[in-house]
């Protein structure tokens, strides 16, 4: 069969495109396209695409491209007359991709820092305490100078300017709390009088009238519930932000395995894949999952498991700065070229350039995909070429 087509085709046509490619690959060309149905040529490079399409059918067997003359009329208003012109060319500018900013970036290189200290870290780390860190930055700072000047996870005990929370989100006991001080609360059916005593008496002196104490007593009550309840609060947030990329990690690992199960043992119909059929089994057993939300986190799993990955797997890298939320991965930094460079900071602590990062995403993508698989299944008299060749989850 091949060797049928390549005679059809003709072994000097065959190397001079080789020839040509070798030489746009030298010149930064990605890709050419050619459609003979469309009569057209599709260069692309970093900075956009160059379709050139002849204006009319031209026998090369009998005709000499006379090279003194402009071939292609552009897109641009060219001043050119078209007379005699053979070809049109247009240029389409590849989109620019918004560059990362500042603030972005020197998270990076703080997670930078910190991947030579992650083992000074105590296994549940605590959360900052906004009252004495307002800042972000300024916290991440005081964070990664403390690790650096001790030995042990447990000399960051006397680290201040955090606050400990339970590494298990409980029953919210602060809300039973205010729950049993909202019900013991007197209700009056007229409005308490707002004088009670004297304006002679000191605070100082706390020689006060029991109504005045009640009251008192009554309104601070009120607010030490407003003020610890929101504290634990800021807890349960930060605990529901740590389980978020547990549940994304994992997500993506089951995902992953059962789109492999798939590829081996499903056969498919023709427009259908192993990422339907996993959605599909999924659905079967599970009707009321929401996909719209599952096709989200997928989106985010893999840049939060890649993050991971670089500290060797270790929760207390993620957990430390609230930054990293899962919106972070995907709202904060869109493109994925702006994330290969992103983590090849966090990685090496080192910016790669815009045409560096197109080439990383996908070889990454592939390489996750078989070493989760692997963890799982034993792989190693199979191929998973429709999942690896995907260059999309």
């Amino acid at each position: 069969m091949a060797a049928k087509a390549i005679q059809k085709i003709g072994d000097s046509v065959i190397d001079s495109l080789f020839y040509s490619l070798s030489k746009m690959k030298k010149i930064g060309i990605n890709s050419v396209t050619l459609s003979s149905i469309n009569n057209n040529i599709r260069f692309t490079d970093s900075t956009g695409t160059l379709t050139i399409k002849s204006n009319c059918h031209i026998n090369f067997d009998n005709a000499l491209v006379n090279t003194n003359f402009p071939h292609y009329v552009y897109n641009q208003n060219s001043e050119i007359g078209s007379e005699g012109i053979n070809f049109e060319a247009e240029f389409t500018k590849t989109k620019k991709v918004q560059e990362l900013n500042i603030t972005t970036i020197e998270l990076a290189r703080d997670l930078h820092r910190l991947l030579d200290h992650i083992d000074k870290l105590p296994n549940n780390p605590p959360m900052r305490d906004k009252s004495f860190f307002s800042k972000k930055p300024q916290y991440r700072a005081a964070i990664i100078k403390y690790l650096s000047e001790i030995n042990t996870a447990e000399e960051f005990e006397c680290f201040r300017g955090t606050q400990r929370i339970d590494l298990i989100l409980r029953c919210n006991d602060n809300q039973k709390n205010w729950d049993n001080q909202t019900h013991a609360t007197r209700s009056f059916s007229t409005s308490l009088p707002i004088r009670v005593q004297e304006a002679s008496f000191l605070l100082i002196n706390m020689r006060l009238k029991d109504e005045f104490k009640n009251i008192v007593k009554e309104l601070s009550e009120n607010i030490f519930f407003s003020v610890t309840g929101e504290a634990k609060e800021q807890g349960n947030k930060e605990m529901a932000r740590r389980h978020e990329l547990r549940f994304h990690v994992e997500l993506l690992k089951s995902y992953l395995r059962l789109q492999a199960f798939c590829e081996i043992n499903l056969c498919r119909r023709q427009g259908e894949t192993t990422k339907s059929q996993a959605k599909s089994l999924i659905v079967h057993f599970y009707p009321s999952i929401s996909i719209p939300n599952m096709d989200l986190m997928l989106q985010r799993a893999p840049r939060i498991y890649r993050l991971l990955e670089i500290a060797d797997h270790d929760w207390r890298f993620l957990d430390i700065f609230d930054e990293l939320s899962p919106c972070f991965f995907k709202s904060v930094i869109k493109s994925a070229v702006n994330f290969e460079i992103w983590i090849n900071l966090v990685h090496t602590g080192n910016i790669i350039s815009y045409e560096e990062g197109l080439t990383l995403g996908n070889k990454e993508k592939r390489r996750i995909k078989i070493e989760i698989v692997k963890e799982y299944f034993d792989i190693s008299d199979v191929n998973l070429e429709e999942m690896t060749n995907d260059d999309e989850l």
